[in-house]
């Protein structure tokens, strides 16, 4: 269903241009014979109604003499005048396609040549160019005047204004396009989140069991090396899961009061021998720029990225060029947040602009399309995460982007932030409560993943823990309320098919208030969950974990 402003746009011109037709028809019949101008030869004093008639309508009419080559204009009326902006001594002998500028292929244009060639009425939509150059759109009513043998002698042309209604079609069009390309990248970040959950629990295995397999293994054995590389490869992989997680908008953040300026000028001071010797950069911060609130490693990660593309277009473009760093502050209203990659979360406000302009190589529009695609690269070495994980990182901060980009001219990243409206409040960590040292006890792991499971009991059991796994958590807290008391430590997987993690554990310390819990997740949600369980003996652990990150957490809660 059109929006009500897009519908009343087309209401008003189809009625402007129903009216200019009925106007015109009108005057014709003041001569007695509406379509054949040239049967009877007119007096003088009808000519001069027909003329004052035509003069006296808002819309733009010509008319054309249709026996002379390339139909030069004889007549044109005020209202042309006043829609054009020349004047009719400036119209006067010419074709009128001069006001289709250097747009002379539009498909209007060779549906009227059609038309006057067979002297055929038609109606068309132009885009006209204004004397000043400003374009409008005008609906064009062409019908043929007859002459003497049959033959027609004239062309009368009505054009009416219809530049809203165009307008506000394109806008629709562009919203429309606009919501299906936010549609796509969040279907991509729900896919992205969920391949890197199920590859962390992989991960989990790989990394787990070749620490245990390390430290089973003398120091001079020949498979040692080849345990490294295991448990150095599964890292990298872990690596590439966290930023498919920053893209998909579960990555990690330690929110806290930051200085965009500093961070350029820090920034900017470490990339200065990385850049390309061809790029030169030029910084321009703003002044009396608020701060804002963000997760300062993350963004000093996309200011690496953004500075790390601008030298490498540099680079490509075989030229010297400039990379500017500005900053400034700027009013974002809703309707150019709409216009941007932007959070579902972001508010029209003040925002801390952060703009990194080149004048590299640039971006063809297909380019520009797949930009923030995962795993979509243009460079020979590139994994395709930098600016996926850049846009997740963006949004998960409130943020917008805007990518402005012309082959051979250079790109513009502009990137917004909320101006931060007070004093820095706790950064997202878990506060945890001192715990009372234990004996070693009991413990009980929830995980619906076997491998998982197998491996974290495998550890536990290595270093003198009692350990029972359940696969159901339905059946985990079974086991929880028969033995109350009986357990020391509670890990559960956050994801379960039957009931979360949280929710077992929030059951089960209703039960037993002091009891210790580790909650793990493919997903980094530990700031998600730090106020309802602030005050508890609770851990975070994110997968994979080494053998090392578990025992260190256990610990920390049960000693």
């Amino acid at each position: 269903m059109p929006d009500s402003t897009t519908e009343i746009a087309r209401l008003r011109c189809e009625n402007e241009s129903l009216r200019a037709q009925l106007e015109v028809e009108q005057s014709l019949r003041t001569l007695g014979d509406g379509a054949n101008f040239g049967t009877a030869i007119p007096g003088i004093d009808e000519l001069q109604i027909l003329q004052k008639a035509l003069q006296s309508m808002k819309a733009g009419i010509s008319i054309a003499d249709a026996t002379l080559p390339d139909y030069p204009v004889r007549f044109v009326n005020a209202g042309f005048e006043k829609l054009s902006g020349y004047k009719s001594d400036e119209v006067i002998g010419k074709n009128l396609r001069f006001l289709q500028g250097n747009d002379r292929d539009q498909a209007g244009a060779g549906e009227i040549k059609r038309a006057l060639t067979n002297g055929q009425s038609t109606r068309a939509t132009l885009r006209n160019y204004h004397k000043d150059g400003t374009p409008y759109w005008v609906e064009v009513h062409v019908w043929p005047i007859g002459g003497s043998a049959g033959r027609h002698s004239h062309f009368l042309g009505v054009q009416t204004d219809v530049t809203e209604r165009i307008e506000s079609d394109v806008e629709k069009q562009r919203l429309a396009a606009r919501m299906r390309e936010i549609t796509r990248l969040e279907g991509l970040g729900l896919l992205a989140g969920g391949v890197a959950h199920d590859f962390n629990n992989l991960l989990v295995g790989i990394l787990t069991a070749a620490g245990i397999a390390l430290e089973e293994t003398p120091e001079d054995a020949p498979a040692r090396e080849s345990l490294q590389l295991i448990e150095k490869t599964a890292k990298r992989a872990a690596e590439i899961t966290k930023q498919l997680l920053a893209y998909s908008g579960r990555g990690r953040f330690l929110i806290e009061e930051c200085s965009m300026n500093v961070l350029c000028a820090d920034m900017e001071r470490m990339v200065r021998r990385m850049i390309h010797q061809n790029a030169t950069i030029i910084s321009e911060p703003g002044e009396n720029l608020p701060g804002v609130r963000g997760d300062k490693t993350q963004l000093r990660q996309i200011l690496l990225n953004l500075i790390t593309n601008a030298s490498d277009a540099i680079r490509q473009k075989g030229m010297r060029g400039t990379i500017r760093i500005r900053t400034s502050r700027s009013f974002c209203s809703a309707e150019m947040l709409s216009s941007s990659l932007a959070s579902d979360q972001s508010a029209p406000g003040e925002y801390v602009i952060l703009e990194v302009i080149d004048n590299g190589v640039g971006m063809s529009p297909a380019v520009l399309d797949k930009l923030f695609t995962p795993f979509f690269t243009t460079k020979e070495n590139g994994h395709g995460l930098g600016l996926a994980a850049m846009l997740g990182s963006i949004r998960s901060h409130q943020g917008f982007i805007v990518v402005e980009s012309t082959e051979q001219v250079g790109t513009t990243f502009r990137l917004g932030l909320p101006v931060s409206q007070g004093d820095p409040s706790e950064t997202g960590h878990i506060v945890r409560r001192a715990p009372a040292k234990k004996e070693l006890g009991e413990v009980l792991v929830v995980d619906d993943d076997e491998s998982v499971r197998w491996i974290i009991c495998r550890i536990l059991k290595y270093h003198g823990f009692n350990v029972l796994d359940c696969e159901d958590p339905e059946v985990a807290f079974k086991v929880f309320e028969e033995y109350r008391g009986r357990f020391q430590l509670v890990i559960a997987d956050l994801s379960m098919p039957t009931r979360s993690g949280i929710d077992l554990i929030a059951d089960m310390q209703a039960i037993q208030p002091d009891l210790p819990c580790i909650l793990i997740s493919g997903y980094d949600d530990e700031e998600q969950y730090a106020e309802m369980t602030t005050g508890r003996r609770f851990a975070f652990l994110q997968k994979p974990f080494t053998p090392t990150q578990l025992l260190n957490a256990v610990h920390e809660l049960i000693g």
